[in-house]
């Protein structure tokens, strides 16, 4: 799409380029949530871990 809105505008674009420019930006945002949920999922499973170790020895 941002390929067809340029060309509309006629600014100089290379389809590759955007394309690649693109896929970047999708990898960026899948890295940026994928880390953070399995920071959350760590966060949750070390709670879980302490209430296990705590139920054991007390």
């Amino acid at each position: 799409m941002k390929y067809l809105i340029a060309e509309f505008k006629e600014e100089d674009s290379d389809y590759n380029s955007k394309v690649l420019n693109y896929i970047k930006e999708l990898n960026n945002i899948i890295i940026n949530i994928t880390f953070s949920a399995a920071s959350h999922l760590q966060y949750a499973n070390q709670l879980k871990l302490k209430e296990e170790q705590e139920r054991i020895f007390n």
